[in-house]
């Protein structure tokens, strides 16, 4: 992910995001990095990193492979010892990421539990294709309302918490003045919410709680 200049105005370590170097003193660290939110300042997404990648001409061309391959050694088919579709594996991975970083960081996600329990499933033939698990999460998203999928995530433990409820709130502010839906950049197809213009008192009330510590 490139975040460009807007994301974090100061920079960040690369090893540490919550700190960034002191502009009098490269080698000092500071905490507290300032930042904006991707629904301000959109990113730039790229897949990188495929030295352990197999790869096929076509889907139907795929054969099964052998051995450990990236971090996903907990899988039942990787701990078999046998044979296995690489395909199936990554949709387990991507089902323990979710697992690990989303439903067990973070209060309010059940609505995705499912989903991330399908993908995780020990059976590989069980669990849904790549282009299934993405339908599925389309339509999850389509049935959420946008107040549901622009909501503060509150960490489970404070170690996880990485954005204040203050930081969140004034970001959520600055959003709804620039008139942002929940997901944007907007994704084409996958929903139509209809931002109404904000009127001017609103938005003179709304500049002012930016004020507001």
């Amino acid at each position: 992910m490139d975040p460009g200049p807007a994301l974090f105005p100061k920079g960040f370590h690369p090893v540490t995001p919550t700190f960034h170097t002191s502009d009098r003193e490269p080698l000092e660290l500071l905490s507290s990095t300032p930042h904006t939110s991707r629904t301000i300042s959109p990113v730039t997404s790229y897949l990188i990193d495929f030295g352990e990648s197999q790869w096929y001409s076509g889907y139907d061309m795929r054969e099964t492979i052998s051995g450990p391959v990236g971090h996903s050694l907990d899988a039942p088919e990787v701990k078999s010892g046998k044979p296995y579709d690489p395909f199936k594996l990554d949709i387990r991975a991507l089902g323990d990421m979710f697992l690990v970083d989303l439903l067990e960081a973070y209060h309010d996600l059940d609505f995705v539990g499912p989903l991330v329990s399908s993908m995780r499933d020990d059976e590989p033939n069980k669990r849904p294709t790549a282009a299934r698990a993405l339908k599925l999460l389309r339509s999850i998203i389509r049935e959420q309302r946008a107040d549901v999928l622009s909501a503060f995530l509150k960490p489970k433990s404070a170690l996880g918490k990485r954005v204040s409820w203050d930081s969140f709130r004034k970001n959520r502010i600055k959003a709804k003045l620039l008139g942002r839906p929940p997901i944007y950049p907007e994704i084409p197809g996958l929903r139509d919410d209809k931002i109404e213009p904000l009127g001017r008192f609103t938005r003179l009330y709304l500049q002012l709680l930016l004020w507001l510590p």
